[in-house]
């Protein structure tokens, strides 16, 4: 009896502290898992508050920053501010110290950054103003306009200028409709008449500026200095209309002869060369022609263009 009660109580001893093992077990493996789940969220919480704390730092910069000069641009305004030299040296001395900081600041997080004051942009140098000087020499002798060499020495002057400027101006080509047949009606004297009169009218026509010159016999050369291509075809309608309107006449009260002309102009652009211009202006020049009389055809540099007929 006594044998059995003691195993009974030996087996109840021997549940009881493996009992007691397994709590002990399971209250540290607990107590291990809330430790590690309350540092995790301690130190996210700490993170958040130093990250909250440092952007707010960050604010109070660039506010304390923007009142600095708000209040520096007020006392600039204000008349009758005068700095003494130690305010002076203070203001210097706390300008490089907040420089300096905001240099490291930046630098922890870009170390090629160079807070070094970068000197201000030196101004563009203003352009160069477009000048040319015209050279008359020599002289058609019948007209006494600037011949065909006057014309190439002036047409290299226009296009140096245009280069140095980087301004456009404009040739315009002007050529008798069927001279020939003026020339074996009337006569080379007659015909060399109504030639001067026809440039006389052209003259008149274009502004103070432009230079007129004798290309050939029956063919005159304009050179128009420093004008877009839009004010260009304007003046070279304006000739073409003055040739248009006047009545021609050998002699003052001989019948009137039916005189027209044919049109041709391009722009001369800062890149260009005298031969590619004139080519340009020949070839708008021999569309009016092909069209008929009176005709004015501007090149524009890519095509040809009808402006004007009739």
């Amino acid at each position: 009896m006594n044998a059995s009660i003691s195993s009974e109580l030996g087996n109840i001893s021997s549940s009881f502290w493996i009992m007691v093992l397994l709590a002990v077990a399971i209250a540290a493996g607990t107590g291990f898992a809330a430790g590690i789940f309350y540092a995790r969220w301690s130190d996210k919480r700490s993170f958040s508050r130093a990250r909250a704390g440092v952007a707010q730092l960050f604010q109070t910069v660039i506010s304390t920053i923007d009142t600095a000069q708000e209040v520096c641009r007020l006392l600039e305004k204000c008349p009758g501010t005068f700095l003494k030299p130690n305010q002076t040296e203070q203001l210097v001395q706390k300008r490089n110290g907040l420089l300096d900081a905001i240099s490291g600041l930046v630098r922890r997080h870009d170390p090629s950054f160079d807070a070094t004051p970068r000197p201000e942009a030196a101004p563009s140098p203003a352009p160069t103003p477009f000048k040319v000087e015209w050279t008359i020499e020599p002289t058609d002798p019948s007209t006494g306009l600037p011949g065909r060499q006057a014309f190439d020495e002036n047409l290299a002057l226009l296009m140096n200028a245009g280069q140095e400027s980087e301004r456009t101006s404009g040739l315009l080509l002007i050529k008798i409709d069927k001279f020939e047949n003026l020339r074996s009606r009337l006569g080379v004297g007659d015909s060399d008449k109504l030639v001067k009169k026809m440039m006389a009218v052209v003259c008149r026509s274009v502004r103070d500026e432009d230079l007129v010159c004798r290309y050939s016999a029956d063919m005159l050369a304009i050179l128009l200095p420093d004008t877009d291509p839009e004010t260009g075809r304007t003046v070279a309608g304006a000739a073409r209309d003055s040739i248009r309107a006047y009545h021609f006449r050998v002699e003052e009260h001989g019948p009137e002869i039916f005189v027209t002309a044919s049109f041709g102009y391009t722009a001369c652009r800062p890149l260009d060369n005298p031969d590619l211009a004139v080519n340009r202006g020949a070839d708008a020049l021999s569309k009016s022609q092909q069209r008929g009389r009176n005709q004015l055809h501007a090149h524009d540099g890519q095509s040809i263009k009808h402006c004007l007929a009739g």
